[in-house]
């Protein structure tokens, strides 16, 4: 019978499991020699570009959500677009886990102020979602210069991880273009603004939905329906037991 022809390569590998000690990130276990320390660094600043923004974006949705701005759908969309970001920021951190790469969270620049979102004479919705879009623009060239250098470096499943990140920032960007470009041509008219605050909320809680987080961030929206079911289902129950009452009084007389 012939040998296994991979024997020594088995053997090998098998080696370096055990040479592998519990806890030292010098010695993973599941790390692949396709997984370059480049590749590795450019995923960890990913990861912190990723929370930085959320943070920025925490910011916004904290402003537009104060009493004296009363942009609820606003503030609603960029509280979604901030969990989506820690999402993805988690998921570079699992895919770093399962390849056996090291993770390594830097420091996080403080969030903008109160004032970088209120600017006298110009629209605030329309600044912060051109800032959302800058966002988005940065994150889109970084992660396509991080796709290059998995290809140079030959790690396949790295670029396929990073094709798919530039595939839903491109969608990102293209959504967000539309809003700027909207909100640009209703700048000075604050009715409009209002009724784009509006249909923004419906949408963002069909996008919390897809990003199954509706139930992590409810909006205003989502609350009120739910009152009004229970408040609906509630008048419904007790306007059963007032016509069993009411049945059995007749039956009674």
């Amino acid at each position: 019978m012939k040998d296994f022809p991979f024997e020594d390569e088995v053997k090998k590998e098998m080696e370096n499991i055990e040479k592998a000690e519990v806890g030292n990130p010098k010695t993973p276990i599941a790390r692949s020699p396709y997984l370059s320390d480049k590749v590795v660094n450019e995923i960890n600043e990913g990861i912190g570009y990723k929370y930085h923004s959320a943070l920025i974006l925490d910011s916004a949705a904290a402003f537009f959500g104060r009493d004296n701005v009363g942009l609820c759908g606003v503030a609603h969309f960029f509280k979604v677009l901030a969990v989506i970001d820690r999402a993805d920021a988690w998921q570079a951190v699992d895919f770093l886990n399962k390849r056996g790469g090291n993770v390594k969270f830097g420091k996080i620049a403080a969030p903008p102020s109160e004032d970088e979102w209120s600017k006298k004479g110009k629209s605030d919705v329309k600044l912060a979602f051109e800032k959302t879009l800058a966002l988005a623009k940065v994150f889109y060239n970084n992660t396509h210069e991080a796709y290059k250098t998995a290809m140079k470096e030959s790690d396949a499943h790295s670029a396929m991880f990073f094709k798919c990140a530039l595939e839903e920032v491109g969608a990102k960007m293209r959504c967000l273009s539309d809003m700027v470009s909207h909100l640009k041509t209703v700048e000075k008219d604050k009715h409009a603004i209002k009724n784009f605050d509006r249909e923004l909320e419906c949408k963002t809680c069909c996008m919390a939905k897809a990003a199954a987080i509706e139930a992590v961030i409810p909006s205003k929206l989502q609350i009120g329906t739910m009152k009004r079911l229970l408040a609906t289902e509630t008048f419904a129950i007790s306007w059963k037991f007032m016509r069993d009452d009411s049945e059995g009084e007749k039956g009674m007389c």
